[in-house]
């Protein structure tokens, strides 16, 4: 018979086991939830880290596309979910959300307050020409924010070229104002960029300098005490270049928008030869060479010179010159800030001055030729872009050459023009194929005296468009085809820029009528309107059933006899005289913000950007990053 006291202790030896067992499986149970939960944890980190990191990197990518990116606080942000439940991403520039925000600073001196949660700027601070990025990156339970400074470096280039650079005892650098001009130590960096890949491609002698950087697909030479402030590139990857279209700007070329019912733009006609002072404003055109003894000065102005032109005087105001020969200008003693000239030739370029009279010149030179420039002062940016071997080249004698945020970049409003049609809707006796609506459809639209009688004693309708007109507008009215041209311009009126509207059209003789008061236009036009179109005008022979005018298409409304509409004005509810005044002035607006060469809202844009001359790896530069 077993011993109890054996008995008992193999009892208790059992729950000792059973104790220890049972304790091994629930600490092999805790650590291997524990163990799952660290590894969410840190798949966690993992995701929001990676997802903070992913919108730094994009800020970067758009920084590199658009320097300026950040300075639109509703439109540039990043924000998106991440790959797993609960995990998003937001970089944001707005302040006023009450997260972590990003700062940027364009300027090259003065620092600008960053996010006051910030681990990486000291005490807010963000340099000049940076930009503080923050992204917070979140998933499930944990937050991930990163920050990286980027640099944004202003490269300013003063001057491109295609061909060799020759520098002698002239100066290349960047101004912020005007007023810099007089104090060499305000002079600020501007760079040199040539594409040629010659073994002579620069040369710089007789104490030239090139405050910035100098970048060569060749050679680079600096003699007799040139120095370059900056990087020094020799045998360095081409710089892209702008290229501007001569034959876009010319006045005379059919309007590409609609070549086959599209036609020359009017404009006022420069003559050839010889000028004393001239002032031109609006849309201008010279048929051959010309010379102007004295100064050229441009009021918004656009002025196509088919040839040569030489100007002894300076080019002043704002606009532009596009020159289909070559150039020369001899003067322009003093500036003002309100100077800023684009010049562009597909021949050479000469700015000459001498030794005792340096001239200046504020805007941008564009030239497929050559550049010459003695004694000269550029303000704005400069390109020689070559359009064969042996151009591009450039020449520079006791010159400067200075990027200017001001002079880089010409606005121009070039004007607008709408061909009208009074008292009918036809280019010919009878009806045609017309682009009416604007939707790349043409319409079979019009009235043909013939198939369409009239509403008259004669059920036949009249045989002629005269005869059709004559009855219609009481006998004194137009014919049945009139067109009128109206130019809307911007010109300085009193000191002010302004809208100017110009209504062109043949009655004996051509008439040109100019109103700077939009009001004062459409009433003229009302009255014109009356005076020769009256049976329209008035509603009288609208096109009931009786008379059967044409639709311009499906369920579209009758109206051939609303004048002065052609094309913009289709698709509105007709009436009679009310609704012409009613569509003049909803379709003024939108008339006074296009152009024919430009056919976007904004205005012609001449720009040298600067970020063009520099490669992707140059536009941004991350010098500081941190995350936590």
């Amino acid at each position: 018979m077993p011993n109890k006291k054996s008995r008992g202790t193999s009892l208790a030896g059992a729950v000792c086991v059973i104790s220890i067992s049972l304790i091994a499986a629930l600490t092999i149970a805790s650590s291997a939830s524990l163990n799952a939960g660290m590894l969410q944890q840190t798949e966690n980190v993992q995701i929001a880290s990676l997802l903070a990191d992913s919108a730094i990197q994009q800020g970067v990518a758009e920084l590199m596309k658009t320097p300026t990116w950040g300075s639109n606080v509703a439109a540039h942000r990043i924000s998106y979910t991440g790959p797993v439940e609960r995990s998003d991403v937001l970089l944001t520039f707005d302040k006023s959300g009450g997260v972590p925000y990003c700062t940027i600073n364009q300027t090259s001196g003065p620092l600008a307050q960053g996010w006051s949660g910030s681990k990486l700027l000291t005490g807010r601070n963000v340099p000049g020409e940076r930009v503080h990025l923050v992204a917070v990156g979140r998933c499930r339970n944990v937050k991930r924010t990163r920050e990286a400074i980027v640099h944004v470096p202003n490269y300013t280039i003063s001057l491109g070229a295609t061909g060799k650079v020759h520098l002698h005892s002239s100066t290349v650098g960047s101004l912020k104002s005007l007023a810099d001009l007089a104090d060499p130590t305000a002079w600020g960096p501007g760079d040199l960029a040539t594409n040629s890949a010659l073994a002579d491609s620069v040369l710089l002698e007789y104490s030239s300098r090139i405050i910035g950087n100098l970048q060569s697909c060749g050679d680079i030479a600096l003699n007799t005490g040139s120095t370059v402030d900056g990087e020094v590139r020799s045998r360095y990857s081409g710089a892209e270049l702008p290229h501007f279209d001569f034959a876009a700007y010319d006045p005379a070329t059919t309007d590409t928008d609609d070549p086959q019912y599209g036609s020359p733009l009017q404009y006022q006609t420069f003559s050839t030869g010889m000028h004393g002072n001239e002032s031109v404003v609006g849309l201008v055109r010279c048929p051959g060479s010309a010379t102007v003894s004295g100064d050229l000065h441009l009021d918004n102005c656009l002025l196509y010179v088919a040839g040569d032109l030489v100007v002894t005087g300076g080019l002043r105001g704002t606009g532009a010159v596009i020159v289909n020969g070559s150039t020369r200008v001899e003067g322009g003693s003093t500036l003002t800030s309100d100077d800023n000239v684009a010049l562009l030739s597909r021949g050479d370029i000469s700015l000459l001055g001498n030794s005792g009279n340096s001239y200046n010149f504020q805007g941008l030179v564009y030239t497929r030729g050559n550049f010459t420039a003695r004694f000269f002062t550029v303000i704005g940016g400069f390109v020689a872009d070559g359009s064969v071997p042996g151009t591009g080249n450039v020449d520079l004698h006791g010159s400067k050459l200075f990027h200017s945020p001001v002079g880089n970049k010409v606005d121009l409003y070039v004007p607008y023009q709408q061909t009208l049609q009074f008292a009918s809707l036809i280019n010919e006796p009878g009806q045609e194929d017309v682009p009416i609506l604007g939707d790349g459809n043409k319409y079979h639209y019009g009235l043909s005296p013939v198939t369409i009688p009239l509403n008259a004693p004669d059920p036949t309708g009249y045989d002629t468009p005269a005869e059709g007109a004559n009855y219609n507008n009481g006998g004194g009215g137009w014919d049945w085809w009139n067109p009128a041209m109206l130019q809307i311009s911007r010109e300085h009126v009193n000191g002010t820029e302004q809208y100017v509207y110009n209504l062109i059209f043949n009655d004996n003789g051509v008439q040109t009528h100019r109103f700077t008061d939009r009001t004062a236009l459409i009433d003229y036009v009302e009255q014109l309107h009356q005076q020769k179109c009256g049976a329209y005008h008035d509603g009288i022979n609208q096109g009931d059933n009786d008379t059967p005018y044409q639709p311009i298409g499906p369920g579209a409304p009758q109206y051939a006899h609303l004048a002065g509409l052609y094309p913009d004005f289709a698709g509105l509810v007709p009436e009679t005289g009310p609704f012409l005044r009613k569509a003049w002035e909803l379709r003024l607006p939108i008339w006074e913000s296009r152009n024919k060469i430009n056919t976007g809202s904004a205005p012609i844009n001449f720009s040298f950007d600067p970020n063009r001359f520099l490669q992707e790896n140059e536009k941004v530069r991350i010098s500081a990053v941190c995350e936590y």
